[in-house]
């Protein structure tokens, strides 16, 4: 009776760490890897191109010469209001200047209430930069056909240049 109860312990333990193989090992439940050119091209489509809602470079039109057509344009004249300082430069001199753009962060659209402008415009970029050079990197590493990955891999590297 106890040559069989050491025999089954015995079996009953190499079966329990045989099966252990799979549980320990590691996988990410929130990271996709891509495998093939398919999925990169469809990552440099979410990442590599600004969405709707991206708006890039919002003080650019704040640095132009036509400060006269916004103050005067009757149709933006809520929101000719809130920017006039910035084209005024707010009234600030050069010791007074440092947080001019932050003191904008929350401009809002009069219709929506959406905000109008975003101060970190670099980030956006980065980002797009980053998905371009991802898609860059991982181009050699999955499966697919070679004219599909030259596609890829040149719009890829003219949005990491535009960008």
């Amino acid at each position: 009776m106890k040559n069989i109860i050491k025999k089954s312990i015995i079996i009953l333990s190499i079966i329990g760490l045989c099966s252990c193989n799979d549980f320990l090992k590691e996988t990410s439940q929130d990271e996709v890897i891509p495998s093939t050119i398919e999925d990169l091209d469809q990552l440099l489509a979410y990442e590599g191109y600004p969405r709707y809602e991206t708006q890039l470079m919002p003080f650019l039109d704040l640095l132009d010469d036509d400060v006269t057509q916004y103050i005067t344009n009757n149709s933006q004249k809520t929101i000719v209001t809130k920017y006039s300082p910035l084209y005024l430069w707010g009234g600030r001199t050069a010791t007074t200047n440092e947080t001019m753009f932050e003191d904008y962060i929350n401009l809002t659209n009069p219709t929506d209430n959406s905000p109008i402008i975003e101060v970190d415009s670099y980030e956006k970029f980065y980002k797009m930069i980053a998905g371009c050079n991802v898609v860059i990197d991982m181009i050699g590493d999955v499966d697919g056909e070679e004219k599909t990955k030259k596609r890829v891999e040149g719009e890829a590297r003219i949005l990491r240049s535009f960008y």
